[in-house]
């Protein structure tokens, strides 16, 4: 996630979490250990993962 939303690419959705706008990149999938996160962020709407979901459908060509 990127807080840079000059630009909104197909494959890209833009959020909001805790008022400030970012954009989800599901284009760039990484797997990372669980100790390496860090706290939580917030909480996307329905609409936002209905939406990362149809992305991710589109990127991964299900």
């Amino acid at each position: 996630m990127t807080t840079v939303v000059t630009k909104i690419y197909p494959f890209e959705i833009l959020v909001e979490v805790e008022g400030v706008k970012s954009k989800a990149m599901p284009d760039q999938i990484r797997t990372v250990d669980c100790q390496r996160l860090g706290l939580k962020l917030g909480k996307l709407s329905l609409d936002e993962i209905d939406k990362l979901d149809k992305t991710l459908k589109l990127v991964l060509s299900l």
